[in-house]
């Protein structure tokens, strides 16, 4: 099974993302808090996230199903081939879901021993790629968004001081909302393009 079609799934699902991004120019604020949301942003920052958690998943599954083939035209064949009902439940066996009904597959620590346990055979490219430091996006490049988007998504989840100044480290200025973040013109794109742009890049080196 290719790979590809692994991460052209991911890229459709976040072609809709960005679609639903610039449907309007951004979205009233909502709640009298010191934090308030900007529902428009703060849904497509969370949909990304859901989105990169869910494309993880599919390419580790896909990856320990038997044979499949990366996009540098590699072959990576399973030496212990498991569907993914039989791979979700060994890795609960293994205590790697923790209280969930599967394992937290956006988290690199949990990722790994995920990696370990179904003895993926291109388990070394899934971890390279998830830990470039930069990716090209248009005609530059930007730091790995990962840890970016993470820090957004808790900002959304909890808006707390403390999640807020996580942000600054990422070139947030003190503000209410993430609508001037995400907003915010880097490289003639509003920066949200520019992570969406940097995690179709990491995606794709995961499954190279």
């Amino acid at each position: 099974m290719g790979l590809q079609a692994v991460l052209d799934r991911f890229v459709d699902e976040t072609d809709i993302i960005e679609a639903a991004f610039h449907s309007c120019a951004s979205s009233g604020l909502a709640g009298l808090i010191t934090y308030q949301s900007a529902p428009l942003e703060d849904g497509c920052l969370v949909a990304l996230w859901d989105a990169w958690g869910r494309f993880l998943r599919d390419a580790i599954l896909t990856s320990c199903s038997g044979a499949s083939t990366g996009l540098a035209g590699n072959t990576y064949t399973s030496a212990a081939p498991r569907d993914e009902t039989q791979a979700v439940s060994h890795l609960k066996t293994l205590g790697l879901c923790g209280s969930y009904s599967e394992p937290t597959w956006h988290s690199p620590q949990i990722l790994s021993s995920v990696i370990r346990a179904l003895q993926l055979p291109n388990g070394t490219t899934v971890m390279t790629g998830l830990g470039v430091t930069s990716v090209v996006v248009g005609a530059g490049s930007i730091a790995n968004p990962l840890g970016e988007i993470r820090a957004c998504r808790n900002f959304v989840a909890h808006k707390t001081e403390e999640n807020a100044k996580k942000l600054h480290k990422y070139g947030a200025r003190t503000h209410l909302t993430l609508k001037s973040h995400l907003r915010a013109k880097r490289q003639g794109a509003d920066h949200f393009v520019d992570l969406l742009d940097g995690c179709r890049a990491v995606a794709a080196a995961v499954v190279n």
